[in-house]
């Protein structure tokens, strides 16, 4: 059974564990933006537009790393300032860690009703810059609606490890961020940024230029702000990448499968990957093999420091006249090799006798939708399991409750995007298994359905 938001559906805010949940009637309080500003090794400033006729009483951003679950949650409140609300979240408050953050916000207003919205940020490792590491002059050519390629000098004495080149269009604060990894030859590093690999849109980019040496060191950031042209004409709907799986999920690794559309020929279809933690550390370019309108590659863990958790797969499909498709990509969780039903990813403790659960995984993900998977322990048994499902646009105006068909203490429901607008885009999930109506575990996390 399924069923559409009611204020009982907005317990898919609440994050404390065996907290008892506000229930109100529909909010009229909505978040309007939200954006990422200020983000550094030493951390980020959250920064939120909103509309609340009663007024505002408070603004809460929780926040948390992925690594370990939500072992480091502080729950900051925003200052206010009119119709918006801004916090600086200093890594010390959370260990120190770089890497995948996640913040989620919470605009309550006079009347005890509240909007909800959820940013994934990255945080970059904080490294000493060295005085002699540098870069230079940045350069911004082959502009136009298609893209546009950074250059920059750069300064390595004991020579250079990678430069990356993160970047993100203004609109929508850093939904299609993606980290480009940039070519070196001698005293230069360059990237071509196609617009095709973020959302194909124009207006203000943001990119940024780190540069690390082989000693691990980084260098003193820089950034460079373009405005990309409107297209005269849309990139062609025949080149693209159609639906993407995940199969053969395990400790081990998975397989990404990918259907792939070009008229003209396949020169190569990349599949970068990562895992969440510590940035793009243990990024791996992977080249997929290609049968006809399919292209496949099975992402080992062993070639990611056989690391468990959040990990990252874009799809890069190159045609035989060098254009670009529009980029896809998939978020995997990829479980441990121990049972995921005892101290994995739990919110309230760890142990076999404590009601938890392990991260959940996307499986079955296209266009059409996705399913969502748990794994859980409930020693004192279960009343139900339910994911709460929204997509990041317009808050929570299309915000579903799916009941999950429980097998074991494995629970898994289908989320098509017929039930939510037949939105594309950041898909929000919090998966929620209820001891009883006030004790609870939840885990959360963000699926881009393309």
């Amino acid at each position: 059974m399924k069923r559409r938001k009611t204020a009982a559906g907005l317990l898919a805010a609440s994050l404390l564990v065996g907290a008892a949940p506000v229930v109100t009637n529909a909010a009229p309080v909505r978040i309007v933006s939200t954006s990422i500003t200020e983000q550094s090794s030493l951390g980020y400033r959250v920064n939120v537009t909103f509309s609340a006729d009663a007024g505002v009483s408070r603004v809460m951003m929780p926040t948390w790393t992925e690594a370990n679950g939500q072992d480091d949650i502080v729950w900051h409140q925003a200052s206010v300032s009119g119709n918006t609300a801004s916090f600086y979240v200093p890594v010390s408050a959370h260990k120190g860690e770089s890497g995948a953050y996640i913040t989620h916000i919470y605009v309550y207003d006079r009347q005890g009703q509240f909007a909800l919205k959820g940013e994934n940020v990255t945080v970059p490792a904080s490294t000493s810059a060295s005085s002699s590491l540098s870069i230079g002059d940045v350069s911004i050519t082959e502009l136009s609606a298609s893209g546009y390629r950074v250059t920059a000098k750069i300064n390595a004495p004991s020579g250079v490890s990678k430069v990356l080149m993160p970047t993100w269009t203004n609109a929508n604060g850093q939904d299609d961020l993606v980290w480009h990894q940039a070519s070196v030859s001698g005293d230069t590093a360059t990237f071509y940024v196609p617009s095709s690999a973020h959302k194909g849109e124009s207006g203000a980019y943001t990119t940024h230029i780190y540069l690390y040496d082989k000693a691990g060191k980084l260098a003193p950031l820089k950034g460079v702000n373009v405005t990309v042209p409107s297209a005269a004409v849309t990139p062609s709907s025949s080149f693209s990448i159609g639906d993407v799986s995940v199969t053969e999920l395990s400790a081990s690794g998975y397989r990404v499968t990918a259907k792939i559309n070009a008229p003209s020929g396949v020169s190569k279809v990349l599949m970068p990957t990562w895992t969440n933690a510590n940035g793009q550390d243990d990024l791996v370019w992977h080249q997929a093999s290609v049968s006809g309108d399919t292209a496949t590659f099975y992402v080992p863990s062993s070639a990611h420091k056989g690391e468990s958790g959040a990990y990252t797969t874009h799809i890069y499909l190159y045609d035989n006249a060098g254009k670009l498709a529009p980029l896809k990509g998939v978020n995997v969780t990829v479980p441990s090799g121990a049972n995921p039903g005892g101290n994995s990813g739990n919110n309230n403790g760890s142990g076999t006798g404590v009601l938890s659960m392990a991260i959940p995984y996307v499986t079955e993900l296209s266009s059409n939708g996705f399913r969502v998977t748990i794994q859980f322990n409930a020693p004192a048994g279960y009343k139900k399991v339910s994911t709460a499902v929204w997509t990041a646009a317009n808050g929570q105006d299309d915000l579903v409750w799916h009941n999950m068909t429980v097998s074991g203490n494995t629970a898994t429901c289908y989320v098509p995007v017929s039930e939510h607008k037949n939105e594309h885009g950041s898909y929000i999930v919090n998966a929620y298994v209820f001891e009883t109506d006030t004790k609870y575990v939840l885990q959360g996390m963000t699926v881009p359905v393309p």
